[in-house]
């Protein structure tokens, strides 16, 4: 085993860090932001963070919280930043589960389904970001008696984003 260590060692003082070539620059992972329409029904708080990090690309999930008069909804979602420098084309999809009628005992549970094509303000090392995109939404209302027998409709939405990054 001893005889196996020194050339362990040898070989990894050797190399470089793989795990730093070809990254991007350090950059902020973490975000928090409020979202005007989009994956939410009417406005989210929400929380973002950056999974994997291209040099033209950055994979994103997100999670938030909003509340509008009777209606609580968690909206969740994947999304996908192309390109490089400050402007970014952004593409997603949401799903988000939603309680009408909270306050009262008839509760009445809904599904948003939102893919997701738009426009990102975000520059590399900057805190603060902005976007704006359409978002088809599919709305999903299975009756309480039996969940199989939903009723769906689908309506154009848009989505306006203001983040800020850590």
């Amino acid at each position: 085993m001893r005889r196996l260590l020194l050339p362990f060692l040898l070989v990894l003082a050797g190399r470089p860090c793989w795990a730093q070539d070809g990254a991007p620059a350090a950059g902020r992972r973490n975000a928090l932001y409020l979202e005007g329409g989009g994956r939410s029904p009417y406005y989210a708080v929400g929380y973002e963070w950056a999974v994997w990090r291209r040099p033209r690309a950055t994979y994103l999930l997100s999670a938030g919280l909003g509340l509008t008069g009777d209606e609580l909804s968690g909206p969740l979602g994947l999304g996908l930043l192309t390109g490089s420098g400050a402007h970014h084309t952004e593409f997603g999809l949401g799903l988000t589960p939603a309680v009408r009628h909270y306050r009262r005992a008839d509760t009445d549970k809904v599904l948003y389904l939102t893919p997701l094509a738009g426009y990102r303000y975000q520059p590399p090392q900057g805190r603060w970001y902005a976007g704006a995109g359409l978002t088809p939404v599919l709305f999903i209302d299975p009756p309480s008696y039996d969940p199989w027998d939903f009723s769906t409709r689908w309506y154009a939405s848009g989505r306006v984003l203001l983040g800020w990054r850590w």
